[in-house]
């Protein structure tokens, strides 16, 4: 399939091929006969587990520094390295961390786990050097977007590259020490340790860790790799790694018996359209329509733990108008066609122009196999996700209208080489360059 992208064109052969299962993935099917082997990553298909595709991994490097997100790779931005790195980065002297999460949520507390295999790709790993790593549970949760070296999640980023007004709601959740070294950051000992002696895919076993997650003895905020020498470097593709699927971070499981996996269902709220823009009108609000599906794990979390937040109600109550649709729905297929909404959670804010046309922003998760759009962990965190429509609402205000009209929506695609405003600009209006 050929990618249009301003200004280039992109042949790529890997987008949409279906992608193998790794040969230690098999190795443990075949160790552990009688159990269930799952291998995750960003992209996976998994409908033995009520998943469209997984969507729950979730990683980030950053350095030894002051604050900022100087360091942090996420895969996002239009020039932004696709990598993670472990060991001190060639422009500074700053040794980095890294963290990595898999998303389980969708499977019983009461599955047994046999087997946990972490698997990471290095790419490049510096000359005449062995890395290797110690790796640690993670105690509090964080974002990938605005993780550093003093925070897990730190409203002050957010508010600098994705609004210019300050973080609704959320505060700031800093790391007890820096670097997440401090007891409530991370449990004392390490589940593992992992070695990367050549190019290719490393393998770290991880079993004791998720074997806690899934008991709940811990909270599954994922593991931190320690390099175990700083000027040892590897650097590893990321989850959301677009060139080739197959490269991307994979968690390999083998779950003891069957398993039966979490159902979901979609809970919605004021599905009717035209009465919200009634409702809009007199009240001189504008729509929030929230796109949820039940085969996304970053949807039930946006349902669950984001809009079902009271702080977030509270805000969402007081600026907007509130839908929430199934889009796994035929009967919202329309409302998807309309707004050009491709990837799911999504959120439209609805409003109209001066002229009494209707205008819109759409926000939604990017693409794996495409540049656009937000993280999904912006869908996660009551922060980010309030950050956005915020930043919606100032839009209005200042213009008298959002980004798009209805009218116009069709011709609004990933792939027509048209750069859509506000998917990937920051606060200078200029294309975010690689830091």
């Amino acid at each position: 399939m050929i990618v249009k992208k301003f200004p280039f064109t992109i042949d790529n052969p890997n987008y949409d091929r279906p992608v193998e299962e790794l040969p230690q993935t098999s190795s443990l099917r075949e160790e552990n006969r009688g159990a269930q082997v799952v291998e995750l990553y960003n992209g996976a298909p998994l409908p033995e587990l009520n998943l469209t595709r997984y969507d729950g991994a979730r990683d980030v490097f950053f350095q030894e520094e002051e604050g900022g997100i100087q360091g942090t790779q996420v895969g996002y931005f239009y020039d932004w390295r696709w990598d993670l790195s472990l060991g001190i980065q060639q422009d500074t002297i700053r040794p980095t961390a890294l963290l990595i999460k898999f998303d389980l949520s969708m499977l019983q507390k009461d599955v047994k786990v046999k087997k946990a295999k972490l698997m990471l790709y290095a790419n490049k790993i510096t000359p005449k050097t062995a890395p290797g790593c110690k790796v640690y549970g993670i105690k509090r949760r964080w974002h990938e977007y605005m993780v550093g070296a003093r925070g897990a999640v730190a409203s002050r980023q957010v508010c600098e590259l994705l609004t210019f007004a300050p973080v609704p709601v959320g505060k700031e959740e800093l790391w007890d020490k820096p670097m997440a070294k401090g007891a409530g950051d991370r449990h004392s000992e390490p589940v593992a340790t992992g070695a990367f002696p050549t190019p290719g895919w490393a393998e770290i076993d991880i079993t004791s860790a998720a074997q806690n997650w899934l008991s709940g003895q811990w909270e599954n905020h994922g593991v931190l790799l320690e390099p175990t020498d700083p000027k040892a470097v590897v650097q590893f593709w990321a989850s959301d790694y677009q060139t080739d699927p197959s490269l991307r971070p994979r968690l390999s499981l083998a779950l003891e018996g069957a398993t039966k996996p979490v159902a979901h269902r979609v809970e919605e709220l004021n599905a009717d359209l035209e009465q919200a823009r009634a409702m809009a009108k007199t009240e001189k609000k504008r729509i929030l329509c929230n796109l949820l599906t039940a085969g996304s794990i970053t949807s039930r979390n946006f349902e669950t733990k984001v809009l079902m937040n009271p702080e977030v109600k509270k805000y969402v109550d007081a600026n907007f108008v509130e839908l929430r649709l199934n889009a796994d729905d035929l009967k919202y297929r329309a409302v998807l066609k309309a707004y050009d909404v491709r990837n799911l959670p999504a959120a439209l804010v609805i409003a109209e122009n001066g002229e009494g046309k209707e205008t819109f922003e759409r926000i939604e998760p990017f693409e794996w196999n495409a540049q656009f759009g937000h993280p999904p962990t912006c869908f996660e965190f009551e922060q980010s996700y309030t950050a956005l429509l915020q930043k919606a609402l100032d839009k209005c205000k200042a213009a008298g209208r959002l980004p798009y009209r209805r009218e116009d929506s069709g011709e609004i695609r990933r792939d027509s080489g048209r750069i859509p405003e506000g998917c990937n600009f920051g606060p200078s209006g200029g294309l975010l360059k690689n830091r």
